[in-house]
């Protein structure tokens, strides 16, 4: 069996960078939909991420285009069956 390269992107191609429960100070930090062209900001998310656990702001950044909540009743996203994925050998 072979798998092909997952990514996570979003519809939008921008990334996330929220708390899990939609409000700001609260709840788990959660980032993601980097794929491949998110690694050059990893250093500068982290900082972002670790400002978020650490006091429920990022000071000096705007996240507001960042919420998960952006998503709400447009689309599913880029969600894919695992079938469709994955190519079984005979």
């Amino acid at each position: 069996m072979t798998q092909s390269c997952m990514y996570s992107m979003t519809p939008d191609e921008d990334y996330v960078i929220d708390f899990l429960g939609g409000e700001f100070g609260e709840d788990a930090v959660v980032c993601g939909g980097f794929s491949g062209h998110g690694f050059k900001m990893g250093p500068v998310v982290g900082r972002i991420a670790a400002e978020l656990v650490e006091s429920g702001r990022a000071a000096g950044v705007e996240l507001r285009h960042f919420r998960i909540g952006r998503f709400a009743g447009k689309c599913k996203g880029n969600v894919k069956d695992f079938d469709d994925q994955v190519k079984k050998s005979h």
